[in-house]
């Protein structure tokens, strides 16, 4: 290896790993312990070293090899091993978060969205960055693996194409996963330039085959899931679709302008139309980014804000245009609409009381109508034409349940 400091940070981030997916904190004599902490000293004083020569000698390569050094010592030197992840997770907390599916557990998203980075190592890449010429300069391939969703635009492009699923060579799906392949999605139609829906609202149409995309996707987490990883032969063509979904869908950046500029008008002047299209387009392409945060790579820490932010833009969002959508037009998103809620309520329940709240309330003025009467079986039809898996069903249930206890109140109250 070109690096002893990467050499012994590997081993360092093994064994954190290891320590933190072990029930129970370990005590200081366990081996594992004496592993994780005499790499990790081994690492810092290689890296030290390493640094040293670098800085002196600026004009030479940064090799990549020394920032994934320093990423991983940061990444692993800033959670608290001292007790399970899984134990973090299941402190009375296991409605507010993700469930630990397949591919969490896989990039080990459940360790790496914890991360808190010291100051000292963001100073000391940042410097690395400049003097490698930039982030366009860095390999785009080098923290790609291990850095969990964020809701920002990408400054480096995609490194994984597109591949078709339907290969016996990546993947063998059933019979139940080739049905929910017709059925997941389904509500976006072919993806074109302009994508006609199956209500007859017109959507941006990269946006349309990013999410059409992100179904396929999930049909083989779920079919993984219910049989085992054995099902998909390749796994890289499955990942790396995921990864090209996540990739677009940041890279589409808000297809609305300013939310709550796209229906008010200058004083004096007629209030213009509502661009439907725009606003559904942003509602669906915010509502797949908390389905990829919640589903395909979960993010757990509170204090990364990821859930935050994007559960407050799509609810403004819900909220600020509600008013300029016409009966006519209803008819065409209150699918759309309800879809995009129910994933905005779900992850709130991670966020905060208040706005799922909020969620709630707004479900119940706007996306219940006959729809308190179907049963949830029924509404859960209507939801997997979008993107929906069985592990959105138990969180999906009680926002719906709440809902309608809301309204059934509403209406006592009222008489």
């Amino acid at each position: 290896m070109e690096s002893r400091a990467a050499f012994y940070v590997q081993i360092f981030a093994a064994s954190s790993h290891y320590q933190l997916q072990r029930r129970g904190a370990l005590s200081s004599a366990d081996p594992l312990v004496t592993i994780r902490q005499r790499s990790k000293a081994l690492a810092i004083e290689k890296l030290r070293s390493e640094v040293d020569v670098q800085l002196r000698y600026p004009t030479k390569p940064v090799p990549d090899a020394l920032m994934m050094t320093i990423f991983t010592l940061a990444v692993h030197d800033s959670i608290d091993v001292s007790s399970s992840i899984g134990d973090s997770l299941e402190g009375g907390r296991e409605e507010a978060v993700a469930p630990m599916g397949y591919l969490a557990k896989c990039r080990d998203m459940q360790i790496y969205s914890w991360v808190h980075f010291g100051k000292e190592h963001m100073d000391m890449l940042v410097k690395l960055f400049e003097q490698s010429g930039g982030m366009t300069a860095i390999n785009g391939s080098l923290f790609s693996i291990v850095l969990p969703l964020n809701d920002v635009s990408p400054r480096v492009p995609c490194q994984w194409g597109l591949r078709t699923l339907r290969h016996p060579k990546a993947w063998r799906p059933d019979d139940k996963a080739i049905k929910m392949l017709l059925v997941a999605g389904s509500y976006f139609g072919q993806p074109k330039k302009d994508s006609l829906t199956s209500s007859g609202l017109r959507l941006d149409g990269q946006m349309c085959e990013t999410v059409s995309v992100l179904a396929g996707c999930s049909v083989v987490l779920d079919h993984i899931q219910r049989v085992g990883p054995e099902v998909v032969m390749d796994p890289h063509v499955w990942m790396g679709n995921c990864n090209w979904a996540c990739h677009k869908l940041l890279s589409l950046g808000a297809l609305l302008p300013v939310t709550r500029e796209i229906y008010s008008e200058p004083e004096g002047e007629e209030k213009k139309a509502l661009d439907v299209s725009a606003y559904c387009s942003e509602l669906c392409r915010l509502a797949a980014l908390l389905y990829f945060d919640q589903i395909i790579f979960p993010t757990f820490n509170p204090q990364a804000e990821i859930k935050s932010r994007l559960t407050s833009r799509l609810l403004d969002l819900l909220e600020a245009v509600q008013e300029g959508i016409d009966s006519h037009e209803w008819a065409m998103v209150c699918d759309l609409v309800r879809w995009a809620a129910l994933i905005g309520a779900i992850s709130s329940m991670a966020v905060g009381l208040a706005v799922m709240d909020r969620y709630v309330t707004f479900i119940a003025n706007h996306c219940m109508g006959d729809a308190m009467y179907w049963g949830w079986e029924a509404v859960r039809d209507r939801l997997v034409s979008f993107l929906w898996v069985q592990d959105l069903d138990q969180r999906g249930q009680k926002i719906w349940q709440k809902t309608c206890e809301t309204i059934k109140l509403k209406k006592r109250t009222a008489t």
